[in-house]
């Protein structure tokens, strides 16, 4: 399960999740075997990256830290400058 079927899962997983005010990204990005699922060429969409006071501290920083940590790049696709919204996509 790679690349547009991870994302999917992460979506779905996330929009369960987060209903339930439980999801958290910085632990699928620490975690294995999700964060070993997220491979060069995965495209991540994240609701909540920046544009809010604190941004550092969360989704922002643990994307930074999982980059940093598996030796990754990230293209940016896509953003909202009116909201939180970050399209990703992961390369070497």
């Amino acid at each position: 399960m790679k690349i547009n079927t991870l994302l999917l899962v992460l979506f779905l997983f996330a929009v369960e999740a987060e209903a339930a005010q439980k999801f958290d990204w910085s632990e699928v990005l620490k975690t294995p075997p999700q964060s070993d699922q997220i491979v060069p060429g995965t495209i991540i969409v994240f609701d909540e990256f920046y544009n809010y006071p604190g941004y550092e501290r969360h989704e922002f920083k643990a994307f930074q830290e999982f980059l940093a940590r598996k030796g990754y790049k990230a293209d940016y696709l896509a953003f909202n400058i009116n909201h939180e919204q970050v399209a990703v996509r992961i390369h070497e």
